[in-house]
């Protein structure tokens, strides 16, 4: 099972010795990984979204294409279409 240097609580010259690992080589793959988690989570734009409607969901209504499957007040709709 790996440990993070955290877990250890060593410092991370002491990881590395601990380890076999050159400093030089865990500060590179840190911030190689650093850059990839940053990548992988941050939000870069819209993604297009498809809701498919489940059997036995009733539409309720429609204004301008948008889908209500549940009731919304009628002053809501006539706000949404005005």
């Amino acid at each position: 099972m790996a440990v993070s240097i955290q877990q250890s609580g060593l410092s991370i010259q002491a990881f590395c010795v601990e380890r076999n690992i050159a400093t030089g080589n865990f500060h590179r793959w840190k911030k190689q990984y650093s850059l990839e988690t940053i990548a992988a989570t941050s939000i870069t734009g819209f993604s297009s979204l498809q809701i498919e409607q489940a059997p036995g969901d009733r539409l309720f209504a429609e204004v301008k294409g948008i889908r209500f499957y549940q009731s919304v007040s009628a002053a809501y709709l006539k706000e949404l279409a005005s």
